[in-house]
């Protein structure tokens, strides 16, 4: 404590442009007081000089306006056995200005990856040894940045500058990359990250649709050794207004990975609601690792991406480029200027891939790619309107899909219903990203639910905000609670005869609806919904037809697999795979009355995640078959 007061004192009688933390003190177990006392003493630049051991610290928030300096070989480390909480930080740079953190040859951020993954913390993956958030003018320099209980490095701020560091054996990322205007990572390495998905080296993932990437560029970067990508562009969550975006991947070179080199997708919600912009690879590059580069869901409108003077080492058994399309009512792969790609080590029928397939036609693919093979073969390929026919398939031969269709007028609606009133089971799924849910009421009264929230990352608490119930169509909305995951009972007062909607906000967990006393379907009457099943091998939905030819398409992942089976009312075989990873389809028509779709374990890796759209059929996948309704 005298050694406190007497730093104090030091300070307040000379508070100069830079300061030595050990002029404030330095203790072996734990240095977090002096630390905080020298970036808050209104020092531009502190200096966190060496002593014998590292500088062991509870979590550290820096202020505007100061320049933080690791002298080389120091090490600054999370306190062992402490960050008990999910979102504790190493160092945390939250909503301020003019900030740098420098470091030198072994200069250090280290936190405890192995003891946050073991049984004495709860679960997550926020831990971050650095969190760059809502910052301004910032420097990140000459750093190793290791073991992290979630990324290396987070980022969500504007003109920021990450260079010279490496960040090494974390646990769910490297680096992640959410929201950002003008970025500079020059000269990093991102390797050895495994932990929880997506265990990738760098992953730009925004959380909504009201975040931008704008201006991002990596140059001269490794990303090697990580169990996920290595250059990771999950860009789901973004929409038309929330372009253009920029990202530019200059002289960077990926190896090793556990999936594949460099991935992007966009997967746009609606026709035309894609996020455009451009993403672009110059003198890069790429492989082997397990996978090299895959490109998902780029329709007309969307991101482009160019390859300029990029090189590819084919992973064996694996196209070098794969382009997969999610939603066949959206347009073919489209934006793909290949350059002078060259890529080694395979043959012309094997460097490319298209996975699932898409509608109209493709406009602005192009360039030439030099195949070089064992024993220095080389051919060239020209990306023409030939090789476009040949690869890049038109879904069901350019025929259109059937629209998707909404509910019936009320009127039409007859319920079947074997226990009328009685809560019954209904199908072991939950749904998450807001899939609705719609149900029936054949007349005005009571409408009981069970339902429970289920978590499926461990640590994460489930969300307080409340359901919402409205009739289909609009009108008066009402909040339900369901805020943890013990089941509940829901008691809803339909006001009329009628269809009414259930939907969740954006919760981390997902929905889950054990009972139910009524009809009830998951909603895919306006887009692809996406559910998982909930603790079983198999289970069973069904939807109706009213005879009209109809579609039904189903999309597994990199990860996540399963079989499924479709029957028409008749019980006749409509499409059957044993294991989806990308799309697969369905066709129907002429039968009316209630199809059947079986879902199970395929053989690997996991079973979790289906997407599935509806054409042509009414869009409601009842949970009950002894529960629903037929339009007559």
């Amino acid at each position: 404590m005298f050694a406190m007061f007497a730093a104090a004192s030091v300070a307040a009688a000379c508070v100069a442009d830079a300061a030595k933390v050990s002029d404030f003190g330095y203790d072996a177990a734990d240095s977090t007081d002096f630390i905080r006392a020298a970036l808050t003493s209104g020092a531009r630049r502190v200096v966190l000089d060496r002593q014998a051991g590292p500088w062991y610290t509870l979590p550290l928030k820096m202020p505007s306006n100061v320049e933080l300096v690791l002298e080389p070989g120091v090490e600054l480390v999370a306190k062992r056995g402490e960050y008990k909480g999910l979102r504790d930080y190493l160092l945390e740079l939250d909503h301020c200005t003019n900030v740098v953190v420098r470091g030198g040859a072994g200069s250090t951020l280290r936190m405890w990856k192995k003891d946050y993954q073991g049984p004495d913390y709860a679960h997550g993956e926020w831990r971050y040894a650095l969190r760059i958030h809502h910052a301004e003018n910032v420097l990140i320099e000459g750093l190793m940045i290791a073991e992290s209980g979630g990324d290396g490095i987070g980022v969500t701020g504007k003109d920021i500058t990450i260079r010279n560091c490496v960040c090494d054996r974390n646990h769910r990322q490297g680096m992640s990359i959410f929201n950002v205007r003008n970025l500079l990572v020059e000269n990093c390495v991102f390797s050895n990250t495994s932990g929880t998905n997506p265990q990738a080296g760098v992953d730009i993932e925004p959380d909504s649709a009201k975040e931008r990437l704008e201006n991002v560029v990596f140059r001269n970067c490794v990303a090697y050794g990580n169990a996920g990508n290595g250059f990771e562009m999950y860009l789901v969550a973004l929409r038309k207004a929330s372009g253009p975006i920029s990202i530019t991947y200059e002289n960077c070179r990926t190896w090793g990975n556990g999936r594949s080199d460099t991935t992007l997708s966009c997967r746009p919600n609606s026709e035309g609601d894609a996020v455009p912009g451009i993403v672009r690879y110059v003198n890069c590059a790429f492989g082997p690792s397990r996978g090299n580069v895959s490109l998902s869901s780029i329709p007309v409108g969307a991101v482009d991406v160019e390859f300029r003077d990029t090189v590819i080492t084919n992973a064996p058994g694996c196209p070098a480029v794969r382009v997969s399309v999610d939603d066949p009512a959206h347009s073919r792969p489209d934006g793909i200027d290949f350059g002078n790609l060259t890529v080694y080590g395979t043959t012309e029928d094997g460097w490319f891939a298209c996975l699932g397939a898409g509608a109209g036609e493709v406009k602005n693919v192009r360039g030439k790619v030099r195949l070089v093979g064992e024993g220095g073969s080389q051919r060239t390929v020209a990306i023409d309107n030939a090789w476009i026919a040949k690869n890049i398939p038109v879904f069901d031969g350019g025929r259109p899909l059937p629209p998707r269709r909404g509910a019936p007028d009320a009127s039409s609606v007859k319920v079947v219903d074997e226990a009328p009133g009685a809560l019954v089971d209904v199908a072991p799924v939950t749904v998450m990203n807001r899939t609705p849910l719609v149900f029936f009421a054949d007349k005005p009264g009571v409408c009981r639910f069970v339902a429970r929230q289920v978590i499926t990352v461990k640590g994460r608490a489930p969300s307080d905000k409340p359901l919402t119930i409205s009739p289909l169509g609009g009108g008066r909305k009402v909040k339900v609670a369901v805020s943890g995951t013990a089941p509940v009972e829901i008691a809803f007062k339909a006001p009329r005869r009628g269809f009414y909607r259930m939907s969740a906000p954006k919760w981390g967990s997902r929905l889950r609806l054990d009972k139910t006393s009524v009809p009830l379907a998951i909603d895919a009457s306006e887009g692809r919904v996406l559910f998982a099943p909930f603790g079983v091998k198999s289970f069973d939905l069904a939807f109706e037809s009213d005879g009209a030819p109809w579609v039904v398409t189903m999309y597994g992942s990199d990860y996540y697999h399963f079989a499924a089976s479709v029957k028409d009312p008749q019980g006749a075989d409509c499409g059957t795979s044993d294991c989806v990873s990308n799309l697969f389809v369905a066709r129907g028509e002429g039968s009316a009355g209630l199809c059947g779709l079986r879902f199970s374990r395929a053989k690997s890796p996991h079973f979790d995640f289906i997407r599935l759209g509806l054409y042509g059929a009414r869009g409601f996948l009842f949970l009950s078959p002894g529960k629903c309704w037929l339009t007559q």
